[in-house]
């Protein structure tokens, strides 16, 4: 999704003119083909809107994973949807699940750059210290804390 489309839809999110927001997602959708990324702000907003039914929400959101099975958002926005909505934890496990397996590829790849990048520039500095901090780096753990004890 071009910055330009993603701006439009933010400033109209923050003026809570969530069907203006729709408009231009269908919009663009009518113009070329749907992202994924468009699909999941599309079941955002009708959410936030009350116009979709809950069918409709995650057929967007399940059309959105099956357009591209990689983009990790879309599973998670799916993993609150039927944990939330659906009232599914266990459905919303196997979302969040995929979500992670996605990120922990990711993950893994930006960990072994900076390590890379590291031992290129500081070659007697990259030890098990600088790795255990990047890790450590990957979840933001004061957010993990509080939501676990919500």
């Amino acid at each position: 999704m071009n910055h330009k489309l993603r701006d439009s839809i933010n400033v109209l999110m923050q003026q809570n003119e969530y069907a203006s927001a729709l408009d231009v997602i269908r919009k663009a959708e009518l113009s070329g083909e749907p992202t994924s990324e468009l699909l999941v702000w599309e079941a955002r907003l009708l959410q936030l809107g009350d116009e979709g039914t809950p069918e409709e929400v995650e057929e967007i959101l399940r059309r959105a994973i099956k357009l591209e099975p990689g983009f990790v958002e879309a599973h998670v926005e799916l993993g609150w949807f039927l944990l939330n909505v659906q009232d599914s934890a266990s459905l919303a496990q196997d979302a969040f699940r995929q979500a992670l397996k996605l990120q922990v590829e990711t993950n893994s790849e930006i960990v072994l750059g900076l390590l890379k990048c590291s031992q290129e520039i500081s070659p007697d500095k990259v030890g098990s210290g600088l790795r255990d901090e990047l890790i450590q780096s990957l979840v933001d753990s004061k957010s993990i804390k509080e939501g676990a004890e919500s």
